[in-house]
C-alpha cells in the first residue's frame, strides 16, 4: 500500500516501513505467546478429560496436567503489548512530528487535538484514539501490574484446576487495577479467548492508525488525481500475505491536493 502513496516532503517510505516492521514484529510476538498458551491448553484439556474419566469412580483424582510457564507467557504477552503501543505512538510521532509520549496515547491524542486537528481524517484519528484510550491504558497497566504488583494492582493467573462434580476449568486470569482507579475483573475468565480478542484488537488498532496517519500525509499530486484507500473484501485477501487494505491513485474531476480530504475507505471487491 505504501508504494502507491506519495508522501509529504520530509517523510520517507524507508522510515515508515522500518517503524511498521517494528510494530509488526511485536504484534507477532504477542500472537506467538497467545498461541503457545492455546496449543498447550488444547493438548492438556484432552488429557484432563482422560484422567477424570479414568478415575471418577474412585476416591481420588490425580493432579491435572498444567500449562508450562503459564504466568511467564502471560507476562510476555502484556510486555509485548505495551511495547507495541509504544511503537505505535512512535509511528504517529513520525507521521506528525509529535513528541515522544511512550505508551501514553491519551497524551498523544491531546497533542494532536491541540496541534493537528482540522481535516476530516485527522479528526477521525483523534476520535479513534479517544475511543481506545481506556483499552490502551488497560494493556499498559496490566503489564505494569504484573511487573510491579501491590495491593489493588495485580494480575492473577490460574492453571488447570479440578472442580466439584468431576469437572475442571482451564487457564484463566483476573485483575485488580483499583489502586490506579482502574477496572476490577473479579472472576477468572478464559485466557485463550480473552487473549485472542486482545491480539485482534491490537492488530485492528495498528491497521487503523497506519491508514489514517498515512492518508493525512499524502504529498502533493496533480489536481486531477486523488489517493483513496479501500478495504479488501475478506474473501479476496491473499492468505499468504494478508493485507487488508490497498491504496489507489484515481483520476477525478475535482480533488483536494495533498491530503486528508482525498481519503476514502470503501470496500473493494
Amino acid at each position: 500500500m505504501l508504494d502507491r502513496v506519495p508522501l509529504r516532503p520530509g517523510l520517507t517510505k524507508e522510515h515508515v516501513t522500518d517503524q511498521m516492521w517494528k510494530c509488526s514484529k511485536l504484534l507477532l510476538k504477542c500472537e506467538a505467546a497467545h498461541y503457545r498458551i492455546y496449543k498447550e491448553a488444547i493438548e492438556k484439556r484432552a488429557k484432563c478429560d482422560v484422567i477424570i474419566e479414568a478415575n471418577k469412580a474412585g476416591s481420588h483424582i490425580p493432579s491435572l496436567p498444567q500449562v508450562d510457564g503459564l504466568e511467564d507467557e502471560v507476562q510476555d504477552f502484556f510486555n509485548y503489548g505495551k511495547k507495541l503501543l509504544i511503537e505505535i505512538s512512535q509511528l504517529i510521532g513520525m507521521f506528525f512530528d509529535a513528541p515522544d509520549v511512550e505508551a501514553n496515547l491519551a497524551q498523544m491524542r491531546k497533542w494532536l487535538s491541540e496541534n493537528k486537528a482540522g481535516s476530516p481524517i485527522e479528526n477521525e484519528l483523534i476520535r479513534m484514539l479517544g475511543e481506545d484510550a481506556n483499552w490502551n491504558w488497560l494493556i499498559t497497566n496490566l503489564r505494569n501490574a504484573m511487573e510491579h504488583p501491590k495491593a489493588g494492582y495485580r494480575v492473577e493467573v490460574e492453571n488447570f484446576r479440578l472442580l466439584p462434580g468431576n469437572k475442571f476449568t482451564g487457564p484463566g486470569w483476573r485483575y485488580d487495577l483499583s489502586a490506579k482507579h482502574g477496572a476490577v475483573q473479579k472472576e477468572f475468565t478464559d485466557i485463550v479467548l480473552d487473549f485472542y480478542t486482545i491480539a485482534e484488537n491490537l492488530l485492528t488498532f495498528l491497521e487503523q492508525v497506519f491508514r489514517l496517519s498515512l492518508m493525512c500525509n499524502v504529498g502533493p499530486m496533480h489536481s486531477s488525481m486523488c489517493c483513496k484507500v479501500y478495504r479488501i473484501a475478506d474473501d479476496k485477501i491473499d492468505r499468504s500475505c494478508p493485507i487488508g487494505y490497498e491504496a489507489v491513485l484515481e483520476f477525478v474531476e475535482s480533488a483536494t491536493v495533498g491530503g486528508c480530504q482525498q481519503d476514502h475507505e470503501g470496500m473493494r471487491r
